[in-house]
């Protein structure tokens, strides 16, 4: 599975999640992990804001109780919509 990661790592210009299970939950947290370290500055986009808001609430608890050496919620951006999601991906592209 890391090598996989690794590769995909390598090889991304962005990252976006869909609702899914434990595999991507644990490939989105290696990834804003890394973001937080400075290992990538890439976006990371959750698509479904429904379906992730438990992930969001638990970044921003992590953050209120001093665990978040910086924001985790400006790493990661929640939309609703795919036509929005690309347009999120445009704007990190064209900055």
């Amino acid at each position: 599975m890391h090598s996989r990661r690794r590769i995909m790592h390598e090889r991304a210009d962005a990252f976006v999640a869909l609702p899914g299970g434990i595999g991507t939950l644990e490939e989105l947290v290696e990834t804003v992990s890394w973001a937080t370290l400075g290992l990538h500055g890439r976006p990371v986009v959750l698509l479904d804001t429904a379906y992730w808001s438990p992930f969001l609430a638990l970044l921003d608890h992590m953050e209120a109780q001093g665990f978040a050496h910086r924001s985790l919620r400006t790493t990661v951006e929640a939309v609703d919509d795919p036509a929005e999601a690309v347009a999120r991906l445009l704007r990190h592209r064209a900055s």
